[in-house]
């Protein structure tokens, strides 16, 4: 379960979460992203930039499509604060 707000990105998990008499309850939060801190770009692309250097590192070829999700996933996020802005 995401949630977005003005300041936040908070995600909800498990989501399928019950108490001791089976009924249920709400999950458990992180948040994602906090407008007060640029934590969540600078940790994204740090793993891609390091996902790029191991595999040039290895000699591997570059997969396409971890690098366009991750683009996808970003471009989401973006489109999403704007939203509510």
């Amino acid at each position: 379960i995401i949630e977005i707000d003005n300041d936040k990105i908070i995600e909800y998990y498990p989501r399928n979460t019950f108490d001791k008499k089976n009924r249920f309850i709400k999950p458990k939060q992180k948040i994602i992203y906090n407008k007060k801190s640029s934590s969540i770009w600078n940790n994204t692309l740090k793993k891609s930039v390091e996902y790029f250097l191991v595999c040039v590192k290895k000699k591997k070829s570059f997969q396409y499509k971890k690098f366009d999700s991750n683009l996808d996933e970003a471009l989401m996020i973006i489109k999403k604060m704007n939203e509510k802005n």
